[in-house]
This record gives C-alpha cells, structure tokens and sequence, in this order.
C-alpha cells in the first residue's frame, strides 16, 4: 500500500504544466477512482472516449475500488487523489478526522432500486431474509437501511445485510440464492426484471434527496494541486455538456463501460442519467443534511453541523463566473 500510495502521488503530484494550447508538452497523469461498474458512473467513461480529460492536459485512468468505504481510505491513504463515489463514507470519514471533501454532485437523488426473488411479493415478505449491499458504510447500505426502517423493518435483525461487492456480484448472489434481495442502479434494475425478480422499491418510491454519485478529494490534496482540480472540474462541466448532447458517442461509451450488450438497455442509461445529470455538478446540500441527519441517530458529533462543511464548491463557482457554462449550452 505503502509504495502504490508512493507512486501514485508522484504521478498526480508533478509540477503543473501550462494548460493546453500553451506549451505543455505531456499532460499529467492521474488516477481517478470510481466505486461501481453502473450506469450511474458510465459518465466517467464517456468523458475520458471523448478526449475532454486530455484536452484539459490530464491523463486520466479509471481505477475501479467496489464500495463506498474502500475508496474513501484510498483517498485518505493518498492511494487516489480523486474519485467518483457515494457522498456518505466521505461524510462519514470527515466526522472521525479525515480531511475528505465533496468537490460536486453527480447524481443527487436515491438513484437505487430494492429488487428481490420471486417469492417476495411485497417489502414485509423480506423479514428472515438476506439483503445484499456492497460494503457496509457505502450508499448501498445506506439505502438498504433507510428503505428497511421506512417499512417498518428493524436492519440486521428483521433483516440480515451481507455484504457482497459489486453489483454484477449482488446480482449474482440473488441469483445464486445466496440472498434473498439486493439494491442495484440502472440498467441493471431492468435486467433483473426481465430475469423474474421483483422490484419491491423504485427510486421514485423511496423518494429522497441523497448524494449517491459525488466528486470527491482531500482539501489537503486540493490544496496541493488546486490548477489540477480546476481543470478537472472543468473537464467534468465540459463532459456532462458532451453527455447530453452527443447520443452516438455516449451510448458507445456507456456500452463499453457498463458491458450492456443490448440496445434498449443502453438507450434507457443515457434516457435515464441525461435528464437527471445537472449541467453545473453541485453537491446538493440537502441531500447531505438527510445523511447527517440520518448519522446522528448513532453518532451524535453529526448533530447540528452545516452541510457546507462538508463541500468545496469554490472550483464549481469559478467556473460558473468564468462564463463556460453559458458559453456551453449557448
């Protein structure tokens, strides 16, 4: 750990080069994490096949790390510099110490859906069964626990959480009949559909504000690097605008990222994250007050602290004043 944490802050860590156009010669190189293989993170892919990290002098590689928890101690470690993952093990980690930092907010909804073997008809059929999250601490437990308690279920003793990976391997498990349950994103919610589960809760249901898919750092890696962050947050405002508005070329790259296979169930991802992916990615403040909200029922160091204490948005609103946004979607 010691030595990857080594490398990879001597490859994000190298002196900022002038911006594209100027006289850079090689862009810097940077390992982005991101926590799930889902439609909900495809954006990264579509961003990175479309040249928009290059042209704003990085050399991005996407890092896969399943579960929220896991990326967030690679982040604290120095083991990534920034990753793409549920706003809650961020939340979690600033309130035991840690320095991290929500730099945006992807996707700023429940984005999940509960899906769950034929036999269970309705959420009180769940009590005595398994449900599958991919680690304890990320939004998939998160999620699980909230949907479980609204129904009046009590989490690990009505109902056993197991964790079980990513969601290609929550699928699997379901499948397997290792659990009777498990929470997925888009597309995958369709395919266990037409595989025969049932879905028991859709996003619309469980119907809250939530930082499901967030841009997150350290502010001392910030502090480190803040002409690298500004230019990747501007590469992230620049992709969402090529997102919504180039279909053929997304569609391709969500295909080879998520490993869809079927027409229909890519053109329901891009259907899907194009209506819902803000043009300017700010970390939604309510959203992160329901999860200190919902922290404090068992730690009370969440008690009363301010969303905004849990952000950087300076980057976001400088690119905002810089007119890029306006000059986008003009």
């Amino acid at each position: 750990m010691r030595f990857l944490s080594s490398l990879i802050a001597a490859l994000f860590l190298t002196t900022v080069s002038p911006l594209p156009g100027t006289t850079q010669e090689k862009p810097n190189r940077i390992n982005l994490g991101y926590s799930s293989i889902s439609g909900s993170q495809a954006i990264l892919r579509v961003i990175k096949d479309a040249g928009i990290f290059q042209k704003n002098g990085l050399d991005v590689s996407l890092v896969l790390i399943t579960g929220g928890s896991g990326i967030v101690q690679a982040l604290i470690a120095g083991d990534l510099p920034v990753a793409v993952v549920s706003g809650e093990p961020s939340i979690v980690a600033r309130l035991q110490g840690a320095d991290t930092v929500i730099l945006g907010g992807l996707i700023n909804i429940i984005d999940f859906s509960i899906i769950a073997a034929p036999e269970i008809k309705k959420p009180q059929d769940l009590k005595g069964k398994k449900l599958a999250v991919s680690r304890f601490g990320s939004s998939t437990d998160f999620v699980v626990r909230y949907a479980l308690e609204k129904w009046g279920l009590i989490p690990d003793r009505d109902v056993a959480i197991l964790q079980a990976g990513s969601q290609p391997a929550r699928i699997a498990a379901l499948k397997s009949g290792a659990v009777h349950g498990t929470i997925v994103g888009p597309p995958a919610d369709i395919v266990a559909r037409k595989s025969g589960f049932n879905e028991i809760a859709t996003p619309e249901q469980l119907n809250l504000a939530y930082p499901n898919t967030c841009i997150v750092s350290t502010a001392s890696n910030v502090a480190r690097n803040e002409e690298l962050t500004r230019r990747f947050m501007k590469a992230i405002v620049e992709g969402i605008q090529f997102f919504k508005t180039q279909k053929e070329a997304s569609l391709k790259s969500i295909d080879a990222f998520a490993r869809l296979g079927e027409t229909e169930l890519v053109d329901e991802t891009y259907r899907h994250y194009k209506d819902i992916l803000p043009r300017v990615p700010y970390p939604d403040l309510a959203g992160i007050q329901n999860v200190l909200n919902e922290i404090a029922k068992r730690d009370p160091r969440a008690k009363g602290l301010k969303p905004e204490a849990f952000t950087e948005t300076r980057f976001l609103k400088g690119l905002e004043a810089s007119g890029l946004v306006q000059k986008l979607y003009r």
